[in-house]
């Protein structure tokens, strides 16, 4: 576990593992042998204690009876680690006439959020989504394509788009 962590946060820098394994049942040995492993790692190296966090997420329990809009209780607890991490943004300079130029480096993300589940990929992919929905909103509105209040969630067009893997060409679901 420890040469795994270490391994990410060499490529991440900052690693938010976001446990969404169910609290009972026969998932529940699984999140308590994962609480434990990173739970050693973290009190035995203070690399890993820095940069290697941990969170348990109640998806089942929040998101019941289909409430997907209930993640935002976990975007909530996410938004500090979210906000110091950032995102890659570059700009071209220099462009000549055959399109070339230099890329200027703005900023790099410096972190990364991490789900893990069972069996159930629905709960990898409702939070992964709604965490790519609010980097997107928080790029956009940095970049001028948003204003401070829009969303993308505003612009139908663009969440056809996203839904469907960002392929317009794919058919509307």
């Amino acid at each position: 576990m420890k040469l795994h962590l270490h391994q990410q946060i060499q490529i991440y820098e900052s690693v938010h593992h976001v446990n969404l394994v169910n609290h009972k049942g026969h998932e529940l040995p699984v999140k308590e042998a994962f609480e434990k492993a990173i739970h050693a790692a973290r009190d035995s190296d203070p690399i890993i204690a820095a940069n290697a966090h941990y969170l348990y997420f109640d998806f089942h329990t929040e998101c019941r009876k289909m409430r997907f809009d209930r993640i935002s209780v976990l975007i909530d607890r996410l938004t500090p680690a979210l906000d110091g991490m950032g995102w890659y943004h570059s700009q071209m300079t220099g462009v000549n006439g055959s399109g070339a130029g230099e890329v200027k480096v703005l900023s790099k993300q410096k972190g990364v959020i991490r789900t893990n589940c069972m069996d159930c990929l629905d709960r990898t992919n409702v939070t992964q989504s709604a965490l790519a929905r609010w980097m997107l909103n928080r790029q956009f509105r940095a970049a001028g394509i948003l204003s401070h209040k829009e969303s993308i969630e505003d612009h139908n067009d663009f969440m056809i788009m996203f839904r469907n893997g960002m392929s317009p060409h794919l058919p509307l679901k």
